[in-house]
């Protein structure tokens, strides 16, 4: 997984607390300051909503490692909107000077493609990532989005050949 090592990089040095947004990490051993997952059950993973989670406390980083794609999109009816609503409400959670990194499979979730290339989403920072065998490159936005991007699900594995990270400032609104 590409984006384990680009989120723990991304969290080396910053000050916390640090949210994670999808009970990634642990797994990888990084233990967040507080874990919020929807579904998962067990361990320290609080299972609320994203767009629900409420703390007096404001975070210094909040990570999301294929997680936001999920939201809105695997709920019954689809809330194609709810994901700039989990965008919104963690960048309210971060406390100034901290940011929201959040990476997500591109062709998974057709709704996010569409609001990533209209940059509806409207990161401070973004790139793109994509696959080619075993080696990752990294692509501009124009070249990344001039490709039908491919998310291979056959039913025993899931593997994205194309990743788009996204990074928000707390002050930039």
């Amino acid at each position: 997984m590409v984006e384990v090592p680009l989120a723990l990089d991304f969290l080396n040095g910053r000050p916390g607390p640090v949210l994670e947004v999808g009970n990634v990490l642990t797994y990888y051993g990084y233990d967040a300051d507080v874990v919020v997952d929807k579904y998962e059950k067990g361990g320290r993973a609080l299972n609320e909503d994203i767009v629900d989670f409420e703390s007096a406390e404001k975070f210094g980083a909040i990570v999301a490692i294929s997680t936001f794609e999920h939201i809105g999109w695997d709920e019954e009816p689809r809330h194609p909107s709810k994901i700039l609503d989990a965008v919104r409400h963690s960048r309210e959670l971060l406390a100034p000077g901290g940011q929201l990194f959040v990476t997500c499979p591109r062709g998974f979730n057709s709704w996010l493609d569409v609001a990533i290339a209209s940059n509806t989403l409207g990161p401070t920072q973004e790139f793109f990532l994509h696959r080619q065998g075993n080696d990752w490159t990294t692509q501009s936005r124009p070249e990344a989005l001039s490709i039908t991007p491919r998310y291979v699900d056959n039913g025993l594995t899931r593997s994205a050949q194309d990743v788009w990270v996204g990074i928000w400032d707390a002050n930039v609104m």
